[in-house]
């Protein structure tokens, strides 16, 4: 999984942080939540960001799913999967209301489209990273991480929209 920490500027944008966070497959499930949740606590602590995204996965595996025929063995690892996944979505969610930050969940074609344009919402990983590596001038980027820099940019897009709305009807909320 990758994680991000971009800095959006009135005139500028810059990532400030990336990486690819990996446990070892052969530990417990809880043993791996708890490394991704320690793990985003102290990004959150160390960078003070004004908000938390992540992709939608489940729109992700609806669509693999619709793509090809599984036999019952397949299924249930999928789902198994699927619950995981879930479940780190659960971890960052609680890390939003902990740390009270917004929580912007991006659907994958969403993402695509914030960093590629109209045309882009259905473009290959690879043509995100590229186009990550080309925006934000980074040599060596892991896919992990180019999808990580790419989701804050979609996020920052809500963000900004949600602050600008907020701004607009202040009046509404004393």
């Amino acid at each position: 999984m990758g994680f991000a920490v971009v800095d959006f500027l009135a005139t500028s944008t810059r990532v400030v942080h990336s990486e690819t966070f990996r446990t070892a497959s052969q530990d417990a499930d809880e043993t791996r939540l708890d490394l991704i949740a320690d793990r985003l606590g102290d990004l959150i602590e160390r960078f003070n960001p004004a908000f938390l995204a992540y992709e939608n996965q489940a729109i992700v595996e609806a669509g693999k799913q619709a793509r090809r025929r599984r036999n019952p063995a397949e299924e249930v690892a999928s789902n198994f999967a699927s619950c995981r996944v879930h479940e780190t979505a659960g971890i960052i969610r609680c890390a939003g209301r902990f740390f009270d930050l917004p929580v912007y969940v991006e659907a994958p074609m969403s993402v695509k489209v914030a960093l590629l344009g109209k045309g882009g919402g259905r473009a290959p990983k690879s043509r995100v990273k590229e186009a990550v590596q080309r925006i934000f001038r980074i040599a060596s980027l892991s896919e992990h991480a180019a999808d990580a820099i790419a989701i804050a940019v979609s996020g920052a897009r809500k963000h900004a929209r949600d602050r600008v709305l907020l701004r607009e009807h202040s009046d509404l909320i004393h």
